[in-house]
């Protein structure tokens, strides 16, 4: 990443933390959390490690796919402004 991509990354989770923080995403983030504890209760210890396993597989992937647009987003939105700028 460049020196922009990261200081843009970086801002990211500033940029997130009252949504983060905030009702809409705590109430569902908590639901699905509730339920992912009710489905590893009814595994077996090795089960749970598999898809422990697979959970943090999917999270890193969609964490870094968020990043990524969040940055992209943000070059292309300052790019476009621009250019617009210029015309």
């Amino acid at each position: 990443m460049t020196a922009l991509e990261n200081g843009i990354a970086d801002s990211m989770e500033e940029t997130m933390q009252p949504y983060i923080m905030s009702d809409e995403y705590q109430k569902p983030k908590a639901a699905i959390n509730k339920k992912m504890v009710e489905f590893r209760e009814g595994l077996s210890v090795a089960q749970q490690k598999d898809f422990n396993r697979l959970m943090d597989m999917m999270n890193d992937a969609h964490a870094e796919y968020a990043s990524k647009a969040f940055v992209f987003g943000t070059v292309n939105g300052i790019a476009l402004r621009e250019k617009i700028l210029k015309v």
